[in-house]
């Protein structure tokens, strides 16, 4: 199912007694979908009333094309279109201008993150006493976290001692470890389950440790292939209005025993013509000081960006990072 047949569909359900008129919209998605904002527009705006769009995990969608089409959709609809977008990065709209017209508004991590009184708050709505000293820990802990909190707040259920749970908070915690084998643990690559259960009984690992914790000699290698490595994340895609600034980041993280710089480009939604021309001369500057660049998690932007600037090849790309990591060639 295509995103447009999709809006349109929920859009339908939304408002039944409108649903009829959706009918042509619905020909336009299906035959001609690079004019599907401007068929759901001609739906919108004669309504007269508003219309809400949430878009969840508007981060996975891979196509420039559609975020163009949303925008141009947004532009076309009028006041009476309201979109809220969820998503773990900015998408590749011109937030600067929306922000100045006062059509955009933001929440991001920081209106989420709990206060001590926030926190507070919710300890007390779930029925649970907590000092301020205690309460002042599980939020440095948690930054704030509401999932951690929550989690904390589970974990003080159970212990008789609240100041000693609070002090000793951490991923080893009973719930939060729980929550962490199962987002972190169980969905890694079997060679890398296998190298954080045999060493996560040591504070410190070293290669040769975690050989004679009973590791493969390769998770050995690979432990420190980790260690002389450097994964970058983008919170927004890279291109020529940031596209130096990125370059000067990635360098500056690279110390003298950096042998790999892995770009998770997941969280970079798009790449233009500025972008592919920084990582090239990136991947020749790190490749004289002996580091490879590499890409990982691409989702199918920095691919095409390069096959398109024939530079397909010049920096290889991953389908992880464990991947990207594992890759003992050069």
């Amino acid at each position: 199912m295509s995103l447009w047949t999709a809006i349109v569909d929920e859009l339908g359900r939304s408002a039944p007694d409108d649903a009829d008129g959706l009918a042509p919209t619905r020909e336009v998605v299906a035959h001609l979908p690079d004019e599907a904002p401007a068929g759901l527009a001609a739906w919108i705006a004669p309504r007269g009333r508003p219309t809400f769009l949430v878009l969840d995990d508007l981060h996975l969608i891979t196509r420039p094309g559609l975020y163009a089409q949303l925008l141009e959709l947004i532009g076309a609809a009028g006041t009476d279109l309201h979109v809220v977008a969820i998503t773990r990065h900015s998408p590749p709209w011109p937030l600067h201008r929306m922000r100045l017209d006062g059509i955009l508004d933001e929440v991001g991590v920081e209106h989420l993150r709990f206060s001590r009184s926030a926190a507070a708050r919710r300890f007390t709505a779930l029925g649970l006493t907590v000092d301020s000293d205690d309460l002042a820990l599980l939020v440095e802990r948690t930054e704030g976290w509401a999932a951690g909190l929550r989690l904390a707040a589970m974990g003080l259920r159970d212990t008789a001692d609240p100041h000693e749970f609070a002090a000793g908070l951490s991923g080893r915690t009973g719930y939060i470890a729980e929550y962490l084998m199962y987002e972190v643990h169980s969905r890694a690559p079997r060679e890398w389950q296998e190298l954080m259960t045999r060493v996560c009984v040591v504070d410190e690992v070293s290669p040769d440790l975690a050989v004679a914790l009973g590791c493969d000699p390769d998770s050995g290698e690979l432990l420190a292939r980790t260690a002389r490595t450097v994964v970058v994340r983008v919170e927004s895609g890279i291109f020529f209005a940031n596209a130096d600034n990125v370059r000067a980041a990635i360098l500056d993280l690279v110390a003298d025993d950096t042998r790999i710089v892995v770009l998770d480009a997941e969280t970079s939604p798009f790449v233009d013509v500025s972008a592919v021309d920084m990582l090239i001369e990136l991947a020749e500057r790190l490749d004289r000081r002996g580091v490879a660049l590499r890409i990982a998690r691409d989702v199918a932007q920095f691919r095409a960006a390069l096959e398109a600037a024939d530079r397909w090849g010049r920096v290889p790309v991953y389908r992880s990072v464990h991947d990207a990591i594992a890759d003992s060639g050069p």
